[in-house]
């Protein structure tokens, strides 16, 4: 059976347009992985570009519980809304009480390990947030932290 120049077109363009429909599908497979992780670093840079409002509480030097050992830190705190840095500038000398109580309550032992910072962070949170009014603690953040 002898092919018509019509069927050798036909055929011609139906194996390109496999070909050329087959690339499309590969290249979105392969860059599905590309663009998800594009997405997910996206949210991670948000996260860290939306720093709220922060204030530093300045050194504490205390002595630890159970012993002759003390902590010497500097910590800072991020709070979500600007009122409440004024509310925490205000009142600075019940925000140190706080703090302090906090870091007396904890051991040399308890603080060697590397889980005790986020003990330490929500024990500070959860000491301050009771003394604001407006807004609420987002973060604590060790500046320096030196165990003698």
């Amino acid at each position: 059976m002898r092919l018509s120049a019509l069927h050798v077109v036909l055929i011609v363009v139906m194996v390109f347009g496999a070909a050329l429909g087959s690339a499309f599908f590969i290249y979105k497979a392969l860059t599905a992985d590309e663009v998800a992780h594009s997405a997910e670093r996206l949210v991670v840079d948000a996260a860290f570009d939306a720093m709220g409002p922060t204030v530093d509480l300045g050194t504490f030097t205390v002595n630890l519980l159970g012993g002759n050992r003390y902590l010497r830190s500097e910590i800072v705190v991020e709070l979500t809304e600007r009122g409440s840095a004024r509310e925490i500038e205000e009142r600075l000398p019940q925000v140190r009480d706080a703090v302090l109580l906090v870091l007396r309550g904890f051991s040399a032992e308890d603080l060697a390990s590397p889980e005790s910072d986020a003990a330490v962070k929500e024990a500070i949170t959860d000491a301050l947030n009771p003394l604001l009014t407006r807004g609420k603690v987002s973060g604590v953040y060790f500046t320096s932290w030196v165990i003698q």
